[in-house]
């Protein structure tokens, strides 16, 4: 399509095809598709550890989840948490799968690897909200979070994760107990650091965006206090695409926020009107409807009085696909999606 320009990335989502490149902001198409679903993906061995004389520890956690329980282990540094979490993804069995996660994140993202690590997901295609929370209803999966300061939020993160996985158990790994929720608490400490050190690495370590994403929100979060808007603006128009693209879309949608707290901060109103668009086009990928609608209104308003003819034609497009995604309306000329990706 001549109005997209330079594409980076294409996402085909429940309601359409989303491309990712231009600067004036993304862009959605029409896609004509039928039901879709996604094919699990059976269960493998990541991890190989032997916990040495702290093997008296592990079979107190895997007692405790053979009974059932969700632990929150407490009293040891990140580095032995780690290894002592990596250890029970190689001993305990579940039904599907063993996942790992080094830390809380946006909760749409963290479902979002999760999902990823359960189910055949192409990489130009977005799940969207309704699809992971169906598809991780009746999973069961061990979830280690390695988390040494959970704070309150991240702490009501954990108990919506907990309810969206209800048949799933999880082992949290702190340096104090927080997490009054878990069936049970087991103190440690004075683990042998020489010991922690596993045989063989994972094969697939935890998306490294996670940490990155967390980093960067710290970092612009700081710029927002000591209000360097200048640099909170840049920092958010070079890296937000990456977390788009990485489907991390809890994050991307934090991020615009930021951009669009400092457009108005510095009186920018292109950059507003790019923002607005961004996340406007986001909200409805998101099943945010009437929110899309809204914020892609404002964006056209916006850049049809700065007369940016691109970029009203950027915003008319989106608006009117929305409206169309909307009311649906002839479907024989659309382009042909054909997805097969069995639950």
């Amino acid at each position: 399509m001549a109005l997209a320009g330079k594409v980076v990335a294409r996402f085909v989502l429940e309601q359409g095809e989303l491309l990712i490149g231009s600067d004036y902001g993304v862009i959605l198409l029409p896609l004509q598709m039928a039901l879709r679903s996604f094919e699990p993906i059976l269960p493998t061995m990541e991890v190989y550890a032997s916990f040495g004389q702290d093997d008296a520890i592990v079979q107190q956690v895997l007692g405790a989840l053979d009974a059932h329980q969700s632990i929150e282990i407490f009293g040891c540094s990140n580095a032995e948490s780690s290894f002592l979490l990596r250890s029970l993804a190689h001993q305990f069995e579940m039904e599907h799968v063993v996942l790992y996660v080094e830390q809380a994140d946006v909760l749409e993202d963290v479902l979002q690897w999760i999902f990823e690590q359960l189910y055949r997901v192409p990489a130009d295609v977005k799940a969207s909200r309704a699809e992971i929370r169906a598809g991780l209803r009746d999973r069961q999966v061990l979830v280690l979070l390695n988390h040494p300061t959970l704070t309150g939020s991240e702490l009501e993160q954990l108990n919506q994760i907990n309810q969206i996985l209800p048949e799933s158990l999880f082992v949290v790994a702190s340096s104090k107990r927080r997490f009054f929720q878990a069936d049970c608490a087991i103190e440690v400490s004075g683990l042998d650091e020489g010991s922690c050190q596993p045989q063989i690495r994972a094969d697939r370590d935890p998306e490294a965006i996670f940490a990155e994403s967390r980093l960067l929100r710290e970092t612009l979060q700081a710029y927002v206090k000591q209000k360097r808007w200048a640099e909170v603006l840049r920092m958010v128009k070079s890296t937000e695409k990456v977390f788009a693209i990485a489907k991390f879309w809890g994050a991307w949608e934090q991020l615009l926020n930021l951009g669009l707290q400092a457009a108005w901060a510095l009186e920018d109103e292109g950059a507003e009107a790019w923002a607005l668009h961004q996340l406007g086009t986001l909200a409805f990928c998101q099943e945010q409807v009437t929110l899309g609608y809204d914020l892609l209104k404002q964006a056209l308003d916006l850049r049809t009085d700065l007369g940016e003819k691109t970029a009203i034609a950027f915003s008319q497009h989106n608006l009117s696909q929305l409206k169309a995604l909307i009311v649906p309306v002839k479907t024989e000329n659309l382009p042909q999606y054909n997805q097969r990706y069995l639950f």
